[in-house]
């Protein structure tokens, strides 16, 4: 909530509302802080942050690309309920175009291939983003290279090649307790990985809207799309 703003002095302020849980990047990774977060409360987060990529892309005037989501700029309030941080790279365009070309701006490991390769911004580049921040939210892994001279596969790969080999469980954060998950929520986990999975595909026709992966993840009961590497994955498994 934007409380007020000053032009005054060198620079100008936006005040927003006080958050006292900070940013989500502080539990996940986190072994001890992540003990807050079970799974309901993670799901929560997830949800919430996909209902306010749906109202940037869709529900206002102008589509607006936030360019920068990531676990830090998932803000949280003293109920845990998550809010979108951070609006310094964020672009608008009108709804007649399609992408707009731009210099590449963002937080390595989570931008998308077209992105990164041509500059080309769409939606999409938060579709992508997002994905990546739920893979994280799940295994309680950051999807950055290892500082080290050797290669490191990123979240997506690891997750892509657990998946295909039956193992995805493997790979969940330890906070979670899968011990004592009844099968209803391993399912469900295990339905949230791979939305994140579809929302990680290489081409962006492949990626949902974030109004259908925000419908994908509330509506349960709906089988989920069926195509490109998840079917893949899934026939071969």
């Amino acid at each position: 909530r934007l409380l007020g703003c000053s032009c005054a002095g060198p620079e100008s302020l936006l005040v927003y509302e006080y958050l006292p849980n900070r940013s989500l990047d502080r539990f996940i990774f986190d072994q001890e802080s992540g003990k807050t977060l079970n799974w309901d409360k993670r799901y929560e987060i997830i949800v919430g942050t996909a209902e306010g990529l749906v109202h940037l892309h869709d529900n206002s005037k102008t589509r607006i690309i936030h360019r920068d989501i990531k676990a830090s700029n998932i803000l949280l309030d003293s109920r845990l309920r998550a809010k979108i941080a951070d609006f310094g790279l964020a672009r608008s365009f009108e709804e007649d175009k399609s992408h707009i070309s731009t210099a590449i701006a963002g937080t390595l490991g989570y931008m998308a291939p077209e992105y990164l390769a041509h500059g080309q911004l769409t939606e999409k580049v938060d579709v992508y983003s997002f994905g990546v921040l739920i893979l994280e939210i799940v295994t309680g892994r950051q999807n950055n290279r290892s500082k080290s001279a050797e290669y490191s596969d990123s979240i997506v790969t690891i997750t892509w090649k657990h998946f295909q080999a039956g193992a995805t469980e493997e790979l969940y954060d330890s906070n979670l307790m899968l011990q004592n998950c009844n099968d209803d929520v391993k399912d469900e986990i295990l339905r949230v990985v791979q939305i994140g999975l579809l929302c990680t595909q290489e081409s962006p026709s492949l990626r949902p809207k974030m109004s259908k992966a925000l419908q994908m993840l509330t509506k349960k009961e709906q089988p989920l799309p069926w195509h490109s590497r998840i079917c893949r994955y899934t026939k071969n498994g």
